[in-house]
């Protein structure tokens, strides 16, 4: 894979071999500055962001404002250029892509505002087109990636998580950071046994204490309960959702899903559910908007489920309902012949 070679960059050897000091109050320091003055909201956003790429270069995300201050811009940029490929010819849309180089442009603008490198980082971003289709996969399709999750008899964990994101994602109408950032302290069980999770919005500083309805409570239960058997590091908040791949199952460690695990889940249930058409995390939103106005949820209520700050948004959803009522009135009408 791509960027594995890192590992064996001088720079990185001495701080994981433990042959030099790097304290982790050194390391928070670092990340202070990297993050000048942001929100804890928008701080928690950028750590997300950031995860991706460390974990494509093979390190740990609190050592990347260490590597980039002992790296010259010619080694810094080679790896950039090499993970921005990698993202080209990935199946993330280019919107998420570009948040994540913004991201770690941020960062390094950030260490040579305060005179730590003598470089800033120059990487072109993708050009985004705007998307305006809404309806996301059919329920169908749904319905589908859910039953393939439950087949997984194989990998159990894996079955319970992947039926746990998308119920998770679909109930609530989450956005795909949402999803992912979620820690295992956002959620809350009362003595009745309802489910609450406290979500993080764009934006905003305090999060969104959000019911979770009664099956979507189910299937994130039964993956708490597989959950438990992983160890969690310390030093960082315990994610709920969690990368399962082979070295994870068997060293029982937690690592964060990041955007592109979570795509990657659904693209894999999409092969196997033999679905043609690609699902995307945000399709799920997608979905559940849809579905809400398909059923005869009023637009005030839709605004309210999506959470969108103008309504403007939320109608972009009534107006794709009008054309698809149109489009079946077309198909209807056919079927009579002349």
């Amino acid at each position: 894979m791509a960027g594995q070679s890192l590992q064996l960059a001088e720079p990185l050897m001495p701080v994981f071999s433990g042959r030099i000091e790097s304290p982790s109050s050194e390391l928070e320091r670092l990340w202070k500055i990297a993050l000048g003055n942001l929100r804890e909201s928008s701080r928690r956003a950028y750590r997300a962001r950031l995860l991706q790429i460390t974990q494509w270069l093979g390190i740990s995300l609190d050592v990347l404002p260490l590597l980039i201050i002992q790296s010259d811009t010619a080694r810094f940029h080679a790896w950039v250029f090499e993970y921005r490929e990698y993202l080209e010819h990935s199946r993330l849309s280019p919107a998420t892509c570009n948040l994540t180089l913004a991201a770690l442009t941020r960062v390094v603008g950030s260490l040579h505002q305060r005179q730590l490198i003598t470089w800033t980082l120059s990487v072109r971003g993708f050009k985004a087109q705007r998307f305006r289709d809404t309806d996301g996969p059919t329920e169908a399709v749904v319905q589908q990636l859910i039953c393939e999750a439950r087949k997984n008899t194989l990998h159990p964990d894996r079955g319970a998580r992947d039926e746990a994101i998308i119920r998770l994602a679909v109930s609530l109408g989450l956005r795909r950071s949402e999803v992912v950032m979620l820690d295992i302290s956002d959620v809350q069980t009362t003595s009745v046994g309802v489910m609450f999770v406290d979500v993080q919005e764009k934006g905003s500083d305090e999060p969104r204490r959000m019911k979770v309805p009664r099956i979507a409570a189910r299937a994130v239960a039964a993956w708490l309960t597989a959950r438990a058997a992983f160890a969690d590091d310390p030093d960082e908040p315990a994610p709920l959702f969690i990368r399962l791949t082979h070295t994870a199952r068997k060293q029982r460690r937690a690592q964060r899903l990041t955007d592109e695990g979570m795509a990657h889940v659904l693209q894999r249930l999409q092969r196997r559910a033999g679905v043609a058409d690609r699902v995307r995390p945000h399709g799920l939103r997608h979905r559940a908007i849809t579905s809400f106005l398909e059923a005869g949820g009023t637009l005030v209520d839709a605004v309210a489920f999506a959470r969108h700050t103008d309504p403007k948004t939320t109608m972009i959803y009534v107006d794709n309902l009008k054309k698809a009522a149109e489009r079946a009135a077309e198909i209807v009408d056919g079927l009579f012949g002349e």
